[in-house]
């Protein structure tokens, strides 16, 4: 996600999404972890690979680039005021 063009998901599509990708990746304050091994990087590094423990058991699966997926989800949030 997040550098490509795929159209943005809504509805209980964007849910699931959210929900699978925050079972991999966690946010603590500044950093986003790995639910793992708990290796975490900054926002500001988001175009950089995550650089996973050594003994991370889901390195080789789950995204390289957290900040970047998850920016490509919020995109199909859609802000919307109630009168």
């Amino acid at each position: 996600m997040g550098t490509n063009n795929k159209p943005a998901l809504a509805g209980r599509e964007l849910d699931t999404a959210l929900e699978l990708h925050h079972r991999s990746w966690t946010l603590d304050g500044d950093l986003y972890r790995c639910a793992n091994c708990k290796r975490g990087q900054l926002a500001s590094f988001s175009s950089e690979k995550v650089v996973h423990a050594s003994d991370c058991k889901v390195k080789d699966v789950v995204s390289d680039h957290p900040w970047q997926d998850l920016a490509g989800l919020v995109t199909g949030i859609q802000t919307s005021q109630s009168n």
